[in-house]
């Protein structure tokens, strides 16, 4: 069995000094100075202090003081792991779930065990405070696309068209904490589904939990609309943030997809990735944009749950320019 490297006093103060904007700028990220700070153009909620170690970010109510701190409380590594992600000494360090029998195989996903049999947190969490349409749900549970933990977490989980095995996992906390990440192994590029991989139009969202809250509009917007007529009739993607990897994926394994409709977050970051993908995809398919009210549409639920059919009036869709 592989041994963890061992790290001296000097490389782990080497990588609590590691610059935050350099090492989040490697990982894809990007930022702007704005006021005395530096703020994530993907993220707009995440900001860096002016020192470039400290920072916080405000939707996830998560904040620390050094690379380390991003490491383990947002991409939850383990302390060696997240030492090894900063000192570029990935190679160093494999954790025991992630050793593989050979170098040619890629390792499978690792999701949390479930409680077994136990609900109670998964639809107080999604039904009564996120406003999840119930029957939704259950569909999603006996799919084996929704499970709780056994720690109380929803766990999302994606499958590649016409393989039973998961591919992709995502945590949400149901706790005051909010804790959220993707599970260890996950393959990004496969995502979360709803619905019908024939459809010839894409939804695409940002969240597994976005694309739940438009599947609860259009049951309770259309008439006759059941959970498997969503289905039956429609494809929805969540992205998994901002990135288009997914959507890419998706679409060079469903030659049938003639239009994109743009769900992303009400925010700068989702407005951007929004015109990037239409700009990238707009000579091969129709590209429109859903615009609503609210920050995204779990918040534009849980605003008309009491009235969707006024809802219903607000709903259009517009070409992305």
């Amino acid at each position: 069995m592989a041994e963890h490297k061992k790290y001296t006093l000097e490389e782990i103060e080497k990588a609590k000094e590691t610059d935050m904007i350099n090492f989040l700028e490697s990982k894809g990220y990007s930022f702007k100075i704005s006021g005395k700070a530096y703020k994530c153009v993907e993220h707009d909620s995440l900001v860096i202090n002016k020192d470039r170690h400290r920072w916080y970010w405000n939707s996830r109510s998560i904040g620390g003081y050094s690379a380390i701190d991003f490491c383990t409380k947002i991409e939850g590594m383990r302390f060696p792991e997240a030492l090894s992600n900063i000192l570029g000494n990935q190679q160093t360090y494999i954790p025991k779930s992630s050793l593989q029998e050979s170098k040619n195989t890629v390792a499978d996903i690792v999701l949390p065990k479930a409680e077994k049999g136990k609900y109670k947190r998964l639809f107080g969490y999604l039904c009564m405070k996120r406003k999840i349409d119930p029957q939704l749900v259950i569909e999603l549970i006996r799919r084996k696309q929704l499970y709780q933990d056994n720690k109380g977490n929803v766990v999302f989980v994606g499958y590649e068209k016409g393989n039973k095995k998961p591919q992709y996992g995502s945590i949400r906390g149901t706790g005051d904490k909010q804790f959220r990440g993707d599970v260890q192994n996950s393959r990004k590029e496969v995502g979360f589904f709803i619905g019908n991989h024939n459809a010839e139009t894409l939804q695409i969202f940002e969240a597994p939990i976005d694309a739940m809250s438009f599947a609860t509009f259009l049951i309770g917007l259309q008439k006759n609309q059941t959970v498997t007529g969503v289905f039956e009739n429609y494809a929805l993607l969540s992205l998994g943030g901002t990135s288009d990897v997914a959507l890419e994926h998706y679409l060079n394994n469903h030659e049938n997809v003639k239009k994109i409709v743009v769900c992303l977050d009400n925010d700068e970051a989702g407005r951007t990735a929004g015109k990037k993908i239409g700009k990238k995809y707009k000579d091969k398919y129709v590209i429109t944009r859903l615009s609503y009210s609210g920050k995204d549409l779990n918040d534009s639920l849980i605003s008309a749950s009491k009235d969707l059919n006024e809802y219903a009036q607000k709903r259009r869709s517009v070409n992305i320019k």
